[in-house]
Formats: structure tokens, sequence, C-alpha cells
């Protein structure tokens, strides 16, 4: 059975090369789960799907990387083999790291132009500047890129995604109704 979410699943792991027991392992759920969730047998929970949307990002702006010809970091490279940027001092470190090193800056620099994740950054924050900066404002912002988003990935009828579309006008209807 095809689903659009199935179908979701199943792009996706087109872009993480890992097997199913590996990125089982990543996810933390049973091999047969990934199997179950490409096949559509069984529907991912928007946590799993969230993940596997990251990881596979993830793993697109590391090929997007290799072939962009700019230098490893290899402060980066060093802890990423030892594994120790597994807690959140190491995040921490890592985020001062990445502001203050030049390769990393530039990585990050290319991936903001030239990756889905950074065009998709750099529309919200045009959409925030069209809409305003009020709270009020960055929230209709954000509300019409989650449309956006959720029709992009067919998921505009979703029982999980479509209340919290619909939640939005409904308040504001209720705010703003004549009294």
């Amino acid at each position: 059975m095809s689903t659009p979410r199935a179908i979701e699943i199943a792009q996706l792991r087109q872009a993480i090369p890992l097997s199913d027991e590996e990125l089982a392992a990543v996810l933390k759920v049973p091999a047969s789960a990934v199997a179950d969730w490409t096949t559509g047998r069984v529907p991912a929970r928007m946590r799993e799907l969230s993940r596997l949307r990251t990881l596979s990002a993830s793993y697109r702006d590391q090929e997007l990387l290799a072939r962009s010809g700019l230098p490893t970091c290899d402060w980066i490279t060093q802890r990423s083999a030892t594994g120790s940027l597994d807690t959140t001092s190491a995040y921490r470190e890592l985020a001062s790291h990445v502001r203050s090193c030049d390769v990393c800056r530039a990585r990050k620099a290319f991936l903001r132009i030239n990756s889905v994740r950074g065009r998709r950054q750099r529309w919200a924050d045009r959409m925030i500047d069209v809409f305003g900066r009020t709270d009020a404002q960055i929230g209709v912002a954000v509300w019409v890129v989650l449309v956006i988003e959720a029709c992009a990935r067919g998921m505009l009828l979703d029982p999980v995604v479509l209340p919290l579309l619909i939640a939005p006008i409904a308040v504001a209807g209720y705010l703003f109704r004549p009294r």
C-alpha cells in the first residue's frame, strides 16, 4: 500500500545511505519498523518522520559539501571520529567553534545558499520580513510556511497536520468575531 507518507519515507530513504538495521539503531526503533514504514504497512509517527527528514537533509547537505570543493574542518572531523559531540556541553562547544572557524563559517554560508533547508530558511526569513516582526505577525508567517510545506509534502489532509493548520483560523475567527 503506497500512502503519501510511505512514498515520502521511501524518497527520504534513498538519500540515507544506511541499511534498515543501521537506520533503526540511529532512530532507536525496531529494524522491522523501518521496512514497515517504507512499504506503508505501518505509518511512521510524526516524530520518526521528522527525524528521517532531518537525517535525509543532513546526508544531502554532506553530499553538497563534498562536491563543493570546500575544505573540511579538522576540529569537527577529529571530534566526530571520537564520538565526542554527543553531549550538551559538546554541542555548546561545537556551536562556539562554528562561530569562530573560517572553514565552518564558509561551509555554513555555502549550505545557506545551496541546500534545500537553507533556501527554506531564507524563504521563511523573507516571509517574516513581509508579515512583520510582532509575535502575531511572525505567527502568521510561520503558519503560511507550514501550510506551504504541508501542501508540498502532500500532507494537507493528514489527520495530524490538518488540525494544526485549521486551529489558527478558528482562533482568529473567534478573536476577531463581530460583537
